[in-house]
């Protein structure tokens, strides 16, 4: 593409943790997963690159700035986000709420005060959130235009949803919130101008157990917008090409009916990506851009990698453990999901044609092997899946509607 009429910045949840003693024993929430230690640096690194691009027209930060919300860690990565030399705009993520969670009310700082909604909008209001709103509409100097959603759920906004089973880290966007949007877009097309939208959550499928019937369905569903064939019908109906989305701390593509998604992976965790987005007459080129490494790591993406296989299987053996039939065999199954690099490879968009290696399925006795098998079957459907998807790291997403069906037709 040449000159591209509008450059723009991705980052990804960068999950930004300020520890509060010498050794903090609340820091480390999820080992290998969020890298919380290392995310002040982590967020420093991505923001020098970003400042050594030519011509950037803005920055959209994905959501989740903090570990959980505290102030003191607002206070911090709002200090750094001042450091970047271009216009930025925030998106609320699911951890921008300081909501409870099951499971972790022992690791909540006590006595801090966390930001709900409303308080993390006032916090923002004129760095990063231009119109006292958690959606809102920015014109950028050219014919584009950015839609920020607020795709995050409060406890009332659990009770009006309709969702009963709904969590505080689902998403979901309330009627009057799509009503606006709808009107948004009606404007935009009336004016000439193309939108660009973003939000938190992710708006369609990026792994086969985001579908009803998968084992894992229950556990994963989270990362998809509650009520996303409703949005979607709205951007299709607008004609608006991508919507970008952050959440699942991956590198994704998925595309249905001419409406492409792409999630950006987060800051905090491997492969500590942003993405760079040049829009031109014909269409977006979405190119992903590594951090490589940080000062108390030189060899960053080796070694998180690393973490990341590590901390995966640990959070699977813990499910594991009260399986009977598979106790005994939980070192050789650690050993198999750490060497397969399944949770790495989803990660930073690898996946394509991954297979769990025959070797590394551990032998066991006949009603443990069943077992094993149903495990292995479950790591190898993400491969299946990523089979038939689009190369998340360099994409070229065609802004004509018709060029952009047939670019991303898929099963």
């Amino acid at each position: 593409m040449t000159n591209p009429s509008l450059k723009l910045a991705l980052i990804g949840d960068p999950h930004l943790a300020v520890p509060q003693a010498a050794d903090d024993p609340l820091l480390e929430i999820d080992p290998g997963r969020k890298l919380h230690g290392l995310s002040q640096e982590l967020l420093a690194g991505v923001i020098s690159e970003i400042n050594a691009v030519d011509n950037l027209s803005a920055v959209v930060i994905l959501g989740d700035l903090t570990r959980d919300s505290e102030i003191f860690n607002h206070q911090r990565v709002s200090e750094l986000l001042a450091g970047i030399n271009a216009p930025y705009y925030l998106v609320l993520g699911n951890h921008d709420l300081g909501l409870e969670r099951g499971g972790v009310v022992d690791k909540i700082y006590p006595g801090i005060e966390r930001l709900d909604r409303g308080q993390f909008i006032d916090f923002y209001s004129g760095r990063g959130l231009p119109q006292g709103s958690g959606y809102y509409r920015a014109d950028l100097p050219g014919p584009c235009s950015l839609i920020v959603l607020d795709s995050s759920m409060s406890p009332q906004d659990r009770q009006a949803c309709g969702f009963k089973d709904a969590g505080p880290d689902d998403g979901w966007i309330e009627p009057v919130q799509l009503r606006w949007l709808d009107e948004q877009l009606e404007d935009l097309q009336a004016a000439g101008r193309r939108a660009l939208v973003f939000m938190h959550h992710s708006c369609m499928d990026h792994s086969p157990a985001e579908r009803p019937g998968h084992v894992l369905h229950r556990t994963l569903k989270f990362w998809q917008l509650l009520n996303a064939a409703e949005l979607n019908q709205i951007l299709r109906r607008h004609g608006v090409p991508a919507v970008f989305s952050g959440h699942l701390h991956a590198q994704c593509v998925n595309a249905e009916d001419g409406l492409v998604n792409v999630v950006t992976s987060a800051t905090v965790s491997y492969p500590h990506a942003w993405r760079l987005l040049s829009i031109g007459q014909d269409s977006i080129e979405v190119e992903s851009r590594l951090l490589r490494s940080i000062p108390s790591c030189p060899e960053l993406q080796s070694s998180s990698r690393e973490w990341m296989a590590q901390g995966m299987t640990d959070i699977i053996l813990q499910k594991l453990r009260d399986i009977g039939p598979l106790a005994r065999h939980l070192d050789a199954l650690g050993e198999m999901v750490t060497r397969s690099q399944w949770w790495p490879r989803f990660s930073d968009g690898s996946l394509r044609g991954f297979r769990v290696d025959p070797a590394l399925v551990p032998k066991t006795d006949f009603v443990s092997n069943l077992m094993t098998q149903q495990i292995v079957q479950i790591l190898n459907s993400f491969g299946a899946w990523q089979d038939s998807r689009p190369d998340p790291g360099q994409l070229s997403i065609p802004l004509d509607d018709d060029k952009r069906r047939e670019a991303f037709r898929l099963p």
